[in-house]
């Protein structure tokens, strides 16, 4: 068991309790797709935006677009899939109301 350095995001502070080494492997894994997942909404959201402001008769390119979209809703699925396989109480990001989980 090795100690490592982490830093808690909720409060800032430093802990310096041992972490198992598998346990260190699970929480990089874990926020390295979280911040896939992340990133993977914000390109929804910045795609819908553009969809937003294209003109009607840009049909062909709004559903390409919309096609991105739908392909990104299942790789977010896939990537909550992996965070749940990894951590089995871990809710999906979009679970989140008013700052607090379901």
């Amino acid at each position: 068991m090795k100690t490592k350095l982490l830093l808690s995001e909720d409060s800032g502070e430093v802990l310096t309790d041992p972490v198992p080494e598998e346990k260190i492997v699970d929480f990089n894994i874990n926020s390295f797709i979280t911040e896939l997942i992340k990133n993977k909404w914000e390109q929804v959201d910045n795609i819908n935006g553009m969809i937003l402001t294209l003109p009607e008769s840009e049909n062909d390119v709004v559903a390409v677009l919309k096609e991105i979209i739908s392909d990104d809703y299942i790789h977010i699925g896939q990537l909550e899939k992996i965070i749940q396989s990894i951590n089995p109480e871990a809710q999906a990001i979009d679970s989140v109301v008013d700052g607090e989980l379901e």
